[in-house]
């Protein structure tokens, strides 16, 4: 559940939720460059750290820009350009859109640790 993935969980649950395993789909401490990425910019603009929601906000809009960009800014164009979008490197990981127009994606692994979220296998 990507709900989870939040600070709040952190502050709320303490030590109690040490060890936890959950997944999300915007991680900045990984190897991730557009996550390390956005997530300094974002600090540096705003003086916190983005949410998941945040990611995805710049994520989505990144995606449409650069269909206007390779293919024109009608609606057509743009969707001509998502349906056949793979493996685009984002702040949430590497993305494509399935015949449905869905977002295919593989959420990160992550574990409480230390009172923080980090990675695991």
């Amino acid at each position: 559940m990507d709900s989870l993935y939040s600070e709040a969980l952190l502050d709320l649950g303490k030590e109690s939720v040490e060890g936890f395993k959950l997944i999300g789909f915007f991680y900045p401490g990984g190897d991730n460059a557009e996550a390390i990425r956005f997530n300094e910019e974002y600090q540096a603009k705003y003086g916190s750290k983005p949410d998941t929601y945040a990611a995805y906000a710049y994520v989505a809009t990144s995606v449409i820009l650069k269909a206007i960009q390779e293919q024109g800014a009608d609606r057509e164009s743009i969707k001509t350009y998502l349906e056949t979008l793979k493996d685009y490197k984002s702040a949430t990981g590497v993305i494509s859109f399935d015949e449905n127009g869905d977002v295919v994606t593989v959420p990160s692994r992550l574990t409480v640790r230390g009172g923080q979220f980090e990675l695991y296998q």
